[in-house]
């Protein structure tokens, strides 16, 4: 059966968190690193955003020309699937605002960005089980396993401070690029069910 444009949207929806996301964490490694690197870690993450954002820009294009679907319907495991996932993105934006909280009246200030890895990891761990996806798992144990080296290497003074976020930050833009790569697969695999050669 050829897809239709709500085939698109979660592939769509996942490569635009991707795109956001990475080129957050990319701006907090170079920040961090101050640009010590010659730029060489943004640039690169950079080019990942860009060839991301020609891939949205593609599905955007190819989901026009798709038909609406009107006869379908949002079945129940739909909505209970994007329920749970905005409950679980909410929980995740709230334990962030609690986090930087709770640091800066601590003075634990400089613990905030392994926090928000951490944070991060842990709340992919219950989107791998909503979505059914192995990768979410992976990603959600790197990204939390980034967050804890980041807390100890910092808690520790193993390294400067910076160092710390700067691998936190690099790790977790690895992430999110394993992430949207998945995203642009999964894609290209449902227009290319659309113009079949």
């Amino acid at each position: 059966m050829p897809p239709s444009r709500k085939d698109l949207e979660s592939p769509m929806g996942g490569l635009f968190l991707m795109i956001v996301f990475t080129a957050i964490w990319a701006v907090v490694a170079e920040v961090a690193l101050e640009w010590k690197d010659y730029g060489l870690v943004g640039g690169f993450f950079l080019l990942v955003v860009l060839y991301f954002l020609a891939h949205y820009v593609k599905f955007h294009q190819v989901e026009q020309e798709l038909p609406k679907n009107t006869d379908a319907t949002e079945t129940p495991e739909d909505r209970r699937r994007s329920r749970q996932f905005l409950y679980i993105f909410g929980t995740e934006g709230l334990a962030i605002l609690v986090a930087k909280n709770v640091l800066v009246n601590m003075n634990l200030d400089y613990l905030f960005i392994p926090s928000v890895a951490l944070i991060v990891g842990v709340h992919f761990f219950p989107l791998a089980r909503v979505f059914k996806s192995r990768l979410h798992y992976i990603v959600a144990a790197w990204t939390t396993l980034v967050g804890i080296i980041g807390l100890a290497l910092i808690i520790q003074k193993t390294i400067p401070p910076n160092n710390a976020i700067a691998i936190v930050g690099i790790g977790c833009a690895l992430a999110t690029t394993a992430n949207g790569v998945r995203a642009v697969i999964e894609g290209n695999r449902i227009i290319g069910r659309s113009f079949p050669e």
